[in-house]
């Protein structure tokens, strides 16, 4: 009986780990392997979940993909893009090692990402977005959601936040009080009436891309240092 015991939990191990895995879009296992043929290390034309785990880097720009909900079959991605594709809904939760997450140039209408604690990097601008549902993603440093139809954003978790471009959006208002490690805003076409800068010191103020209506409030050290949209422009022939 001893011997039974030790015997049939090995077997289960062995066979989860040759598990081949069931994709719901067919189309996304053939864009994958088309792409990175190395990840079928058995040439069987199919993904098992060893093989997955061990993939760091997916590359789907451009692929003609309406539907990626199979990206969770790589668990341990770090580096994923999906951009200018055809996706209109992306939910991303639990990659505990992604670090850069590009979605740009869909026809996104729902984005929401949660759990992923070391993503530094997030791309999702030229969408349909409205909202953008972003949770436990702490450590995000760049953020561009340009040129979408966003209506408010809560920007107070990332206190990392670097570089923020979210041109061309909706947003009335803007708080950035806690973000104060923010270098670069980009902000113009927005009916953003006030901006309140007072708490970013380190934004570089000959960079600063803010409507010339909008009325900043900043300290005078600050404005000193302003250029005003016109001045970039003309400095930049």
């Amino acid at each position: 009986m001893k011997l039974i015991l030790i015997v049939i939990p090995f077997f289960f191990i062995h066979c989860s780990k040759a598990q081949t895995l069931v994709f719901k879009n067919p189309e996304f296992l053939e864009v994958v392997l088309k792409q990175y043929p190395e990840i079928d290390l058995n040439k069987d034309n199919q993904i098992q979940q060893e093989e997955a785990d061990k993939v760091k880097e997916l590359d789907l720009t451009e692929q003609n993909l309406g539907d990626a909900q199979d990206v969770d079959k790589f668990k341990n991605i770090e580096d994923l893009s999906l951009s200018l594709n055809h996706i209109e809904k992306i939910k991303l939760d639990g990659f505990k090692h992604l670090i850069k997450f590009y979605c740009a140039g869909n026809n996104l209408k729902e984005l929401e990402i949660s759990n992923l604690p070391v993503l530094t990097h997030l791309a999702c601008g030229v969408n349909q977005l409205v909202n953008v549902t972003i949770k436990n993603c702490p450590n995000i440093i760049s953020l561009n959601a340009m040129n979408n139809q966003i209506k408010s954003i809560d920007l107070t978790p990332f206190k990392k936040l670097q570089f923020l471009v979210i041109d061309n959006n909706k947003l009335e208002k803007l708080d950035l009080s806690n973000n104060t490690e923010l270098v670069q805003i980009i902000i113009t076409d927005n009916p953003i009436k006030n901006i309140d800068i007072t708490k970013n010191q380190k934004l570089k103020m000959d960079i600063l891309y803010i409507d010339e209506s909008a009325t900043i409030i900043a300290t005078k050290e600050q404005m000193s240092q302003y250029k005003t949209r016109e001045t970039l422009e003309t400095l930049g022939k």
